[in-house]
């Protein structure tokens, strides 16, 4: 692993008497065989001295990096765990009658990281002002159902919705098949004004 290798590259440096040196007092590193022919004079040996300091501040290092590595891994592994899904909000079904109460256009984004739902986006181009913003369960993609799940909405003609919920596992499973919707209601449009499946 790194830290052993840091480790290792640690303690290396500390320096050894090279075979070859006429010098009694010189000091060298050398790829051979470690062995002493003289030693150090007292000044040298305090030089090189691995002091309990030092020992403490490298240690120190080495168990912040490993909690730092941890910390990245763990958000990795959570971040994988994630599915996105994308919510294209458009007009429900209508009539030509209807074409003067019912407007607008808008997106949304769905992250899901265990059992939790999280939503935000925007909406815009209303008639009137949106009212109530909910999670819908369908009985298949494009069938309409009741609402399941409220969303937090601005109540006008433009805004945002969101919110964070917690998914039953029957409801993520309707998640992934396609089952879930949402829809924003508006004052000319009580019954539904804008609608979009939640799809990856």
């Amino acid at each position: 692993m790194w830290w052993l290798s840091t480790t290792t590259l640690f303690f290396s440096q500390l320096p050894l008497v090279s075979p070859e040196s006429h010098d009694p007092n010189h000091l060298n590193w050398f790829s051979g065989p470690r062995t002493m022919r003289s030693l150090p004079t007292e000044r040298e040996a305090d030089m090189w001295r691995v002091r309990p300091k030092q020992v403490v501040i490298f240690l120190g290092a080495v168990i912040l990096c490993t909690v730092i590595y941890a910390m990245i891994g763990a958000s990795s592994n959570l971040a994988q765990n994630s599915d996105t899904y994308k919510v294209r909000l458009t007009t429900v079904p209508v009539d030509p009658a209807m074409l003067v109460r019912i407007a607008g256009h808008g997106e949304l984004k769905a992250v899901v990281s265990g059992n939790k739902l999280t939503i935000t986006g925007t909406f815009a181009g209303l008639r009137s002002p949106a009212t109530e913003a909910h999670i819908h369960r369908g009985l298949a993609k494009g069938v309409r159902g009741p609402a399941i799940l409220d969303l937090e909405v601005t109540k006008a003609m433009s805004g945002s919705v969101s919110r964070l919920v917690s998914l039953s596992p029957e409801r993520v499973d309707d998640l992934k098949n396609q089952r879930l919707y949402v829809q924003i209601d508006s004052q000319g449009a009580p019954d539904g004004n804008l609608w979009g499946w939640l799809l990856r």
